[in-house]
């Protein structure tokens, strides 16, 4: 089940409390649970948003990185997370169509 995070319900006192208080509440695997949370969200915080990640993923919650390329992170970034990448539309939306040649 993967579920959108925003910057407000990441952000909260009690966001960790509240996510696994709802997966004992419903027996639900944690390793079934993915948390979708948008790059500008993880960028900011530093360290309290390092030990929120490193708990959740202590406990089996899976994350993923959710619109990537939108927000200021670099791809080093990314190394903090070994999961999923959701890379925004906006980036991948005329993939199929044919290349365009750049003039040399």
């Amino acid at each position: 089940m993967a579920v959108n995070i925003s910057a407000i319900e990441f952000r909260s006192e009690n966001f960790l409390e509240g996510v696994f208080a709802i997966l004992k509440d419903t027996g639900l695997d944690p390793r079934l649970l993915e948390l979708e949370l948008t790059e500008s969200v993880l960028m900011k915080g530093g360290e309290s948003t390092a030990s929120i990640l490193k708990t959740l993923k202590a406990r089996g919650v899976q994350l993923a990185v959710d619109d990537f390329g939108t927000g200021y992170s670099s791809l080093s970034y990314l190394r903090k997370f070994d999961r999923c990448l959701k890379i925004d539309q906006s980036f991948v939306h005329e993939l199929t169509a044919a290349p365009t040649r750049r003039p040399s």
